[in-house]
Formats: structure tokens, C-alpha cells, sequence
């Protein structure tokens, strides 16, 4: 679904050290910006634009998304926020914001994306599979409606340990729901896995 469009502007949420942006630029001419809130991953980020061959499209802002005003709205937003919510915090402040929702969470998500995407983008959100039926409600609620869904497994047997989720604000028909494994049942990297991430992994 993103490489339909080639060009645009893309807000990466949450970062962390820019690889999701870099498989989005590889692909298509979006203008990309990467939101980290730790300044030493955010620095990681901009090592990794700077050495790649769309450093021109790429930037990185180390800032706290809630505080964040862009400039323009945004044909799409990935986001994949932290997955921790109330498991035991670490002492590290900084490793706090990063690895737990306090400050990026779904209902901010839900609540505050609308205002920086186009009337015609997407948003699209990584979650564990465990908390999949509490936040959908969070974001219907929020008036968004749902285009596709992809359940995640280890393998085939195995519940899904997390899900994406294409949202949009415009009108949509019946959302598609697609699952993927990773590994098949004999823990070997699964043919549809490899088939997608070939063109990003030199070592499948």
C-alpha cells in the first residue's frame, strides 16, 4: 500500500533508529521526517540518513511527539509506539519515554494524528495483539476507520504477538485482514516473510 504512492511527505513516530524510514525511502520519493524523543537514539537515526543514499529526503528531530507542530500536513504517519504499558519501568528516565507509554499513547495517537494528516492519508500503527481490541475502540471512537489489518505470528501455530493497523480518515470499505508468519512450523524464515523483506535484508 505505500509503494501505490511515490511521492509525498511521511512523518515517522517514534522512530527509534530511522529503519522504517529508510525501507520507505529505498522504495519511493516520499520527504521523510523521523520524530525520536531519546537524543542518543535520535543521533543513531541521523548517522543512519546521513550514510544512506536519500539523505536528501530524510530528517531527523529529536523531540517529544506531543510537543511536536509540523509545518505541513502529512500524506502518512508510521508509528510504532512503545509496547510497555504497565510492566516495571526502568531507573533510566530517558529509557522510560522510549520503551513505555507515557507520553505517546494510543488515545494521543488517536486523538492528535487526525490534526497532521491529509484528508486523503493513512496511519499506520504497530500494537501488540493483546491490546488489538482496546485500541481499536480507542480509534473508532476517534472517528477513524480501519483499511487493513496484518495479525503478526512467530509461525503458523503460534497467536499472533502483534498486529498493524492501515487507518484512515476518509470513508473506506470493509477493512482487508491478512496474517503473516514469520518462521514456518520448522522455525525457518517463512517464504511470504522472506518474499517481503528481501529487497531490505541482504542476509535472507
Amino acid at each position: 500500500m505505500l509503494a501505490e504512492q511515490v511521492d509525498g511527505r511521511v512523518l515517522d513516530v517514534g522512530a527509534g533508529t530511522g529503519l522504517l524510514s529508510l525501507f520507505l525511502a529505498q522504495d519511493t520519493a516520499y520527504l521523510i521526517t523521523a520524530l525520536e524523543i531519546d537524543a542518543a537514539v535520535a543521533s543513531q537515526c541521523g548517522d543512519n540518513f546521513n550514510a544512506s543514499p536519500f539523505a536528501d529526503r530524510l530528517n531527523v528531530l529529536q523531540v517529544d511527539a506531543c510537543m511536536y507542530k509540523p509545518e505541513h500536513k502529512v500524506d502518512w504517519i508510521i508509528c510504532n509506539p512503545p509496547f510497555f504499558d504497565n510492566d516495571l519501568p526502568s531507573p533510566d528516565a530517558d529509557r522510560n519515554r522510549a520503551r513505555h507509554q507515557q507520553t505517546l499513547t494510543y488515545a494521543f495517537i488517536a486523538r492528535q494524528f487526525p490534526d497532521w494528516l491529509s484528508d486523503q492519508g493513512y496511519c499506520a500503527v504497530l500494537m501488540p495483539f493483546d491490546r488489538v481490541t482496546e485500541t481499536m475502540d480507542i480509534f473508532r471512537q476517534a472517528g477513524w476507520n480501519i483499511h487493513a489489518r496484518v495479525d503478526i505470528k512467530n509461525k503458523p501455530s503460534a497467536k499472533p504477538s502483534c498486529t498493524g493497523f492501515l487507518f484512515t480518515k476518509k470513508s473506506t470499505e470493509e477493512s482487508a485482514v491478512y496474517d503473516i508468519s514469520i518462521r514456518d512450523e520448522s522455525m525457518h524464515y517463512s517464504n511470504a516473510f522472506v518474499d517481503l523483506l528481501k529487497p531490505y535484508y541482504l542476509n535472507l
